[in-house]
């Protein structure tokens, strides 16, 4: 895409005032320079397995020894507040082999790790299963909550992380088109972020609101709580008799980990956070074993309702070209869902957090689209159009609206409150229910002006006046936060601007402007709008630039007021990798990392 040329737009509606997202050439030339060919293949190698019954089985005549350590939450620090970030290790168990010359042992633990001496070499794998013991407790637990509402279909999450619906074209050759030519897949094409980062879109797919509305649970504040104090969606399908189960394959990195406090109580049924813990550090290789953990949940618990969410991070999250690795495993899970003992009652989402965020491809100004739209399919069981067709069709027609992750959390709940509308009041609106197109705006779906595709963008020079000085303070505005504490202050470097890559001013529309709040309506709690037409529109500068002496690249947002004063947006993204320049901050002031260079 030419940063001189218009971006390509389609209006998915007559009304003026509606929401025009971008139309993305995924193959666009300027786009295809940054797309390399990725060939890679699985080293890890298991020589073990578990079966579905609970038994430790290996055949081979070259084993000297073999052992079994369980594996269990541990708080691995004092600067831990619970076991969320750590494992310890049960006394190994001897395995000895059988006349037959297997070794087998029945298995009392979910996670394990084993230890195996061979002749030449030293072995060790991990394995995850659903013990008999824990299966007894789950079922229990779930008969005595089953419930009479609802859809009572198992929802399954595949999320990718970085992953824009651009991306998803352009690299699953084998995936896409299954996709597409499914009757049954609806894809969100004007699906959208609610803010920066994975952790911003979890929250609101599973808690339906934003981090500085929750209680505080940020590693760096000090009697911050943990992230149980929220709502999780997950409790809602608990009380529905559903069990559920999270997988995340880097943990270091984790959603609730990385800046927040983790759990106190597991979150999920089955929660695999220790095995990720012990596994570490983190390989591309993963995709593989979240896949079969996620078939071990689903064969285990076949008769009961499930919600599952799959986080893949280690295989694209640094590089968007590494998404084509696993065209083959998201086609394998495409493919299980849809074997006629699940696919009459199976809801399979795949979808992205948001698009990639850093590289050189961010800046680009497709590069920037990209990031604030992510990949999002639904897809529902054959039968699912006949037995609830307003439904079906509402969520069809809202496949070309603009539509966020705030959404999808009133989804979940309007699946366990059918035949009624939920009756709590979302920021999102239910994607079963027709959303007016007409009245769809970034501001009244829960999505901040800096996330928004839909504004209108107008490229301004970079040697612009307002452009540099917007540069100039939001560089200001770095180091103040550098400089806000004593300690930062003489660890970190001050920055100073080194040049400006990209500048644009976007222009919101009026209705995004006056924009007061929802009221309730025939369709649902949040679905009214109320204007305020008194109000004037505003001009935001958006900046691309790079600070020296870190060369980081930064992307921000700021709002210019008539006296030239600028308001800067505190939401300021670092585009580019900081790798291991804030080193000296980056236990005590995590929220720096990507501003501090240490001196």
């Amino acid at each position: 895409m030419n940063l001189n040329a218009k971006i390509p737009q389609r209006l998915e509606h007559g009304d003026s005032n509606a929401c025009i997202l971008p139309s993305l050439n995924p193959f666009d030339p300027e786009i295809m320079r940054y797309v390399k060919p990725v060939r890679m293949t699985c080293s890890e190698r298991r020589f073990g397995k578990v079966t579905i019954d609970g038994w430790f089985v290996l055949s081979s005549s070259n084993v000297l020894n073999l052992s079994i350590s369980y594996i269990y939450r541990d708080n691995p620090s004092k600067k831990f507040i619970n076991e969320d970030f750590g494992v310890k290790f049960s006394e190994p168990t001897i395995v000895k082999r059988n006349k037959n010359g297997t070794y087998k042992h029945k298995l009392s633990n979910d996670f394990i790790k084993v230890e195996i001496y061979f002749e030449k070499f030293h072995h060790v794998e991990f394995h995850a299963h659903i013990s008999t013991r824990s299966q007894e407790l789950l079922r229990k637990v779930s008969m005595k909550r089953k419930d009479v509402h609802g859809l009572g279909l198992d929802v399954v999450f595949l999320m990718i992380d970085s992953q824009s619906n651009a991306n998803f074209h352009r690299h699953l050759k084998k995936t896409m088109p299954k996709l597409l030519n499914d009757e049954n897949t609806i894809l969100l094409n004007g699906h959208t972020v609610v803010g920066d980062g994975t952790t911003a879109q979890l929250l609101a797919i599973l808690v339906g609101d934003r981090e500085k509305y929750l209680p505080e649970a940020r590693r760096s504040v000090d009697n911050a709580s943990t992230c149980d104090q929220f709502n999780f969606i997950f409790n809602d399908f608990h009380k529905a008799g559903y069990l559920t189960m999270f997988s995340e394959d880097n943990p270091e990195w984790g959603a609730f980990h990385y800046r927040l406090n983790g759990f106190n109580t597991l979150p999920t049924s089955w929660y695999i956070r220790p095995f990720w813990l012990a596994k570490k550090p983190s390989h591309k290789c993963d995709v593989e074993y979240n896949n079969i953990m996620l078939k071990t949940f689903t064969e285990t618990f076949e008769d009961l309702p499930k919600v599952s969410l799959i986080i893949n991070s280690a295989i694209a999250h640094n590089d968007f070209n590494g998404l084509q690795v696993i065209d083959d495993d998201i086609l394998e899970i495409i493919n299980y869902f849809k074997s006629p003992v699940r696919i009459n009652h199976t809801i399979l989402v795949i979808f992205g957090d948001h698009g990639a965020r850093i590289g050189p491809f961010r800046t680009t100004l497709q590069g920037k689209l990209e990031q604030r739209m992510p990949f999002f399919s639904i897809t529902l069981p054959p039968d699912f159009n006949v037995k609830y067709p307003k439904m079906f069709i509402a969520l069809k027609k809202n496949s070309n609206v603009l539509t966020n992750h705030f959404d999808i959390y009133a989804s979940l709940h309007h699946i366990l409150s059918y035949p009624d509308l939920p009756k709590k009041k979302f920021i999102g609106q239910s994607l079963f229910t027709k959303i007016d197109p007409a009245v769809r705006t970034c501001n009244n779906s829960g999505v901040e002006d800096h996330w928004c595709p839909c504004l209108n963008y107008k490229n301004v020079p970079i040697t612009d006046k307002i452009v540099l000085m917007v540069a100039h303070e939001t560089v200001r505005y770095i180091n103040s936060l550098i400089n806000k504490n004593k300690d930062s202050a003489k660890l970190c470097s001050n920055l100073t601007l080194g040049n400006i890559l990209l500048a644009g001013l976007k222009t919101p529309k009026n209705d995004v402007i006056q924009y007061v709040k929802t009221s309730k309506n025939q369709e649902c709690d949040s679905c009214g709008i109320v204007y305020d037409t008194a109000v004037n529109s505003k001009k935001f500068y958006e900046v691309v630039f790079v600070v020296l002496p870190s060369s980081g690249t930064f992307e921000a947002n700021a709002e210019v007021l008539p006296d030239k004063k600028i308001i800067v947006d505190p939401n300021i993204s670092r585009i580019n990798l900081y790798g291991n320049q804030p080193h000296c901050i980056i236990n005590e002031f995590p929220y720096l990392r990507p501003y501090c260079y240490c001196v």
